[in-house]
């Protein structure tokens, strides 16, 4: 969270949008079900619900593009795959 004056809200959710568009799409939707489901199971639960998201998460292209991205020292280019 960030308080900005009104006269840079704009820009300011601008830029946190295009920072959120960069990411894998794939782990967004991911994060925001989780946060969302947060408050409905115990931790036990939660952790478990967070465990099978890690697991479902590495049959995707975009954390196979991620990791060489990594070691390539470039950005990763997440296609939602």
């Amino acid at each position: 969270s960030k308080l900005v004056e009104p006269a840079e809200l704009a820009a300011a959710a601008r830029s946190r949008a295009e920072k959120l568009a960069a990411k894998a799409p794939y782990y967004v939707r991911v994060s925001k079900r989780l946060v969302a489901q947060s408050l409905d199971n115990s931790l036990a639960d939660h952790l478990q619900l967070e465990r099978h998201a890690i697991a479902d998460s590495m049959a995707t292209e975009d954390l196979r593009n991620g990791v060489a991205a990594f070691f390539d020292g470039r950005e990763a280019e997440f296609r939602g795959e």
